[in-house]
């Protein structure tokens, strides 16, 4: 399947011209707060309480530290031991967060996300990810034998009403990193996930989610209907100098005469 990745010509420069490479973003470096975070269930609080103690001892001990009891921790926790069902339910909400943190801070730590699009003429994608118009998008083929060593391959996100859930207990929800508002549905985007530790990946990703990948990836570039002649014409002869980019082809976004609607067409 052919996807694109929109960027702003100095990314562009930064990742094409001097890698080629692709960066794997960190789930916090999105522009959506909800990356990665679903609702968390919870079924059963004495269940939940045996799982995670820790949260417990932590309620208790941020009572201790505002009190002013003279009695050990210890000694308080014992006494506070009858009371953990009803201070579960207090603190519902904040167990919750807690949950998020711990359960889900660590993965989120260790992954990274490379997204594209199957759209190369959508234009707000090119105005929010293509520094308005003025920068670059790439094609390449999501079948690639390179993109074939990642553990899993691209997936289609899915765009719903709801947010994903995860229940206490239950194994990991994969569709989590896969999941988004339907607001966002306009993006059509494509996700590969992988997890930025060389232990685990079988391709090498360095600790800022940076990938070299083949120059043969790369199909098409895509030049947006703002860029200047000047700033065409710089990348053009930077590229042509690469003999690994030959093969390459150019395009250029252009403003239909009659719709709103963005046309590609072959760079003269």
């Amino acid at each position: 399947m052919e996807l694109y990745k929109y960027m702003s010509a100095e990314s562009f420069e930064k990742h094409i011209i001097n890698g080629p490479t692709i960066r794997f973003t960190r789930p916090w470096e999105f522009n959506d707060p909800f990356e990665f975070k679903p609702v968390i269930l919870v079924n059963d609080v004495n269940s939940f309480l045996d799982k995670f103690n820790w949260i417990y001892d932590k309620i208790v001990e941020d009572v201790y530290k505002k009190t002013n009891i003279k009695l050990p921790i210890d000694i308080v926790k014992a006494i506070f031991q009858c009371k953990k069902k009803d201070m579960a339910e207090k603190h519902m909400s904040m167990i919750r967060d807690r949950l998020i943190e711990k359960d889900f801070f660590q993965s989120r730590l260790q992954l990274g996300v490379f997204c594209a699009t199957s759209n190369d003429s959508n234009i707000l994608m090119w105005s929010h990810y293509a520094d308005n118009h003025n920068g670059v998008a790439i094609s390449f083929d999501s079948d690639d034998s390179f993109f074939k060593k990642f553990k899993v391959g691209f997936r289609k996100v899915m765009y719903k009403e709801d947010r994903p859930t995860y229940c206490v207990g239950d194994g990991l929800n994969y569709d989590i990193f896969y999941t988004k508002s339907a607001l966002w549905s306009y993006e059509n985007e494509y996700r590969l996930v992988a997890y930025i530790d060389n232990k685990v990946s079988c391709v090498k990703i360095d600790n800022n989610g940076v990938c070299k990948i083949p120059h043969s990836v790369i199909k098409k570039i895509i030049f947006g209907y703002m860029i200047s002649e000047n700033k065409i014409e710089e990348i053009y002869k930077k590229i042509s100098k690469i003999e690994d980019f030959r093969a390459v082809s150019f395009y250029k976004a252009e403003m239909d005469k009659l719709e709103y609607k963005l046309n590609i067409v072959p760079l003269e």
